[in-house]
């Protein structure tokens, strides 16, 4: 009997080693799973925090120019097909079908602002008086300014 006793617990012994090998092997392959994920992980963040640092410089950028449109305005220079118009005209925009339009203020259709150009001018001049105004015409070149009006709060 004791040799029956014997060769079970061998049996059970060799059993049990052969998962603890297998549970080992796994072990080994989710520590480089995790190394490698780890490693992945870095890598992202890194990137993560390039361009979250790229960004802040862009929006900074861009507060600035806005704080400068503000300021100053901005100048356009639209072609002249021999509209009806002299310099210090006042025109208006219109926003139509998702894009800002300059129009005389006989309604005659100066420009058409591109989808990029609009939402930037949407953003800036959202519930804000402002003044569109022809400055020059210069023979086939129309010169006009984009100013938003100072209110005294």
């Amino acid at each position: 009997m004791s040799y029956f006793k014997e060769d079970f617990i061998n049996n059970y012994i060799k059993e049990k080693s052969k998962e603890i090998k297998k549970l080992e092997k796994s072990k080994n392959q989710y520590i480089a799973e995790i190394e490698k994920c780890n490693k992945i992980f870095k890598y992202n963040k890194l990137k993560y925090n390039k361009i979250a640092y790229n960004n802040k410089e862009l929006a900074d950028k861009y507060e600035k120019l806005k704080h400068i449109f503000y300021k100053r305005g901005i100048i356009l220079y639209i072609r002249n097909k021999n509209y009806n118009v002299n310099e210090w005209d006042n025109l208006h925009l219109k926003l139509e079908y998702n894009n800002y339009y300059i129009y005389t203020k006989n309604n005659e259709l100066l420009y058409k602002f591109h989808e990029e150009e609009t939402s930037v001018i949407r953003e800036m001049i959202y519930n804000k008086p402002y003044s569109l105004i022809i400055t020059r015409i210069d023979g086939n070149v129309l010169k006009l300014q984009l100013r938003l009006k100072l209110v005294n709060k």
